[in-house]
């Protein structure tokens, strides 16, 4: 009798539409969704988020098992208060002799009465001992929670979301569609910022504006404080000042005067601090004064000027000088900050940097300088060695040198180059063109794309969403940039340590418009999209997706156990799972690849990361792993073939993040096949 044989089967290698099947790495994927290659190896359930607008995260919520003598007069959604203790709480969930609640104020007492019955033992924060009902009740919890938390106010998509320390920032087109506005995510959740801010350009100055002063105009009467102040020729004769606390309108050509000394002649009347409607906001974060409370925001919409928020919320507009008036001349759609300098990106191939000491300041008697590209600038990053890397859709330049004194551009690569918003630095740089996903190092170091790239096993996904794309962000915890698609997929490349990139998937249940990660003021990455309905998601935060039932699922490539001909009988799997909670899902397995005649093969469609449909099959076994150091479980499985795909499969919104990280298969050899 032929002894039985075991092949352990670790999963890892990600998505692999293209090696061929003979020479495919065990463990890799033909078909992905909601998984993506975990750091310490194996695949990991992702794609989970949830909404936010300042309020209590839903992921936060507890809830508490409050004994009472009798739980038949209430259900979910009702609320209760002690009539001893005046303690409140909403009812979320029942048990026989419980009422599961949350938003609990104060403490309940023993023996008193809440309406229809009495508290038996003092509420139990989290008391549930049995793990799929602790998932329950976290999710009613989290359901509780986020029915109060509210999209973006306004229409359209939502433009930007920007975390800058404490605040979180998003913009969105107003009801009417006529211009953007600022929200800020507050305890009482999106709270709109008023733009109080009013702007002059001023010319014949005889002396410099001061931050703090205030400035009136002889003609108009009207008044504002200094805010900001902008020059443009090098001295204090031309340039414009930024005011706040502003009565009446200032008019052309009126003396402007502090104090009663006439400081300058106003160039145009006042303007009110606006952002115009529509665009896609970029931002950065940065100290360019020097003080301790000068770290402030800037961004840009490719729509109007570039703007700077300082730490009381108040919006200065970045107007330049050298091009003012041209067509398109105060509209960058980049932002980037390199050597202390604000660099911004512009239309038909232009970019201007500010001076050192002053993001505002676009001048070229201090310092400013502006460059001219081939064409349109599709990204900017200022990477570690003091290089700014330029990409246009064919070609990557780099910035050599500290400042305008120093410059020195030279080619990174004449034949490759980044789609907008496709560049992606985590520790290298990626960057996704018409030919796939590079590596700039290797570039730099082969000097042609075919040594370069990292994405010959996505190829055909890529190609098909190049258009797609609305922005990549890093998550740094797994060592993942990701491209997010307005199609509602992400494509998650996973860089290991030696520098190779393994491809997870995705799937999304809203449409994105934008995407962007930053560290809030603990330090503590936070990946945000916005949505075309106008709700902000943060991702890696909650249980499945905003609540909603997820679907997640891999399909592995198939595995000869380096036996390509010899055909085997297979008896057990074993499955090996990490998990802090519990691990449910389908597996099905496939032998021979899925070819018709091959026993127990199960007819499944390709799913979104290879185009079609997903899987309609009903030869599964399910299995649930509750949390051990190493869970695992043996399934049996019968079958005969040349090879073997392991397929998992689940749908629940009851999910923590799980990995599964490998199988054993027992199976018996038998003959070679003889096709």
């Amino acid at each position: 009798m032929t002894a039985t044989k075991t092949d352990y089967f670790p999963m890892g290698g990600g998505l692999d539409l293209a090696t061929p099947a003979l020479s495919v790495r065990p463990g890799t994927l033909l078909d992905c969704i909601n998984f993506t290659p975990d750091i310490n190896g194996g695949y990991r359930l992702s794609g989970l988020y949830e909404r936010l607008d300042g309020r209590l995260p839903p992921s936060d919520a507890l809830y508490y098992m409050l004994e009472v003598a009798d739980e038949s007069s209430y259900s979910a959604g009702d609320s209760i208060t002690g009539g001893t203790s005046g303690a409140t709480a909403e009812v979320i969930n029942t048990a026989t002799g419980f009422l599961v609640i949350t938003e609990l104020v104060g403490t309940f007492t023993a023996t008193e009465s809440i309406g229809a019955t009495t508290v038996t033992t003092v509420e139990e924060v989290s008391g549930e001992s049995s793990m799929e009902t602790e998932l329950q009740y976290r999710s009613d919890a989290q359901d509780h929670y986020r029915a109060s938390i509210a999209a973006v106010p306004g229409s359209g998509p939502v433009r930007g979301v920007w975390q800058h320390k404490a605040k979180t920032y998003a913009f969105r087109d107003n009801a009417g569609a006529t211009a953007v506005d600022c929200y800020k995510a507050t305890a009482s959740g999106w709270s709109q910022i008023v733009f109080a801010s009013h702007y002059v350009r001023y010319d014949a100055g005889v002396s410099a504006f001061a931050v703090g002063d205030v400035v009136t105009g002889v003609t108009s009467t009207a008044t504002g404080t200094v805010h900001r102040v902008v020059i443009h020729t090098g001295s204090f004769t031309t340039g414009y000042i930024v005011l706040t606390s502003v009565t009446g309108t200032f008019v052309d050509n009126e003396a402007l005067q502090v104090s009663a000394v006439t400081v300058a002649t106003s160039d145009g009347a006042s303007s009110a601090m606006s952002l115009p409607a529509g665009g896609l906001y970029q931002f950065d974060s940065h100290n360019f004064l020097g003080g301790s409370t000068s770290y402030y925001a800037y961004g840009c919409n490719g729509v109007g000027p570039a703007f700077e928020i300082d730490d009381n919320d108040v919006f200065s507009p970045i107007l330049m000088a050298e091009i003012d008036g041209a067509p398109d001349s105060n509209t960058p759609h980049l932002i980037e900050i390199h050597k202390g300098q604000l660099f911004l990106a512009f239309d038909n191939g232009i970019i201007e940097h500010s001076t050192i000491t002053d993001a505002m300041t676009f001048d070229g008697f201090l310092g400013s300088v502006e460059f001219g590209l081939s064409e349109d600038v599709t990204g900017m990053l200022s990477i570690a060695g003091g290089v700014l890397l330029l990409f246009t859709r064919r070609q990557t330049w780099a910035l050599y040198g500290n400042n305008s004194t120093d410059w020195s551009m030279q080619s990174a690569s004449d034949n490759t180059g980044a789609i907008l918003y496709g560049v992606a630095p985590i520790g290298r740089v990626y960057a996704w063109d018409d030919q796939g996903i590079t590596r700039m190092d290797r570039v730099q170091a082969f000097g042609d794309f075919q040594s370069a790239t990292v994405s010959k096993n996505i190829r055909r996904a890529l190609s098909s969403n190049i258009n797609n794309l609305v922005g990549t962000v890093t998550y740094k915890d797994r060592d993942q940039f990701w491209y997010v698609l307005s199609s509602g997929d992400v494509i998650v490349a996973y860089v290991s340590e030696q520098g190779f990139v393994e491809y997870g998937w995705l799937s999304l249940g809203f449409t994105p418009t934008c995407a962007y990660n930053a560290p809030d003021e603990t330090g503590t990455e936070r990946i945000y999209i916005g949505s075309d309905d106008g709700f902000v998601y943060e991702m890696n935060k909650g249980m499945a997706q905003d609540g909603e039932i997820m679907e997640f699922g891999y399909r592995s490539t198939y595995n000869h156990m380096k036996s390509p001909r010899l055909r085997k009988s297979f008896k057990h799997l074993q499955a090996e799972i990490e998990t802090p909670s519990i691990a449910s899902f389908d597996i099905a397995t496939e032998y021979d690849y899925s070819a018709s005649y091959a026993a127990n093969n199960i007819d499944i469609g390709s799913m979104s990361s290879g185009g079609g449909g997903f899987w309609g099959t009903a030869l599964w076994d399910n299995f649930s792993w509750g949390a051990q150091d190493i869970p695992t479980d043996e399934i049996s499985i019968t079958g005969t073939g040349i090879n073997i795909s392991i397929i998992v499969y689940g749908t629940s919104k009851l999910l923590d993040p799980f990995t599964v990280q490998g199988f054993m298969i027992h199976y018996i050899p038998r003959r070679i096949s003889r096709g």
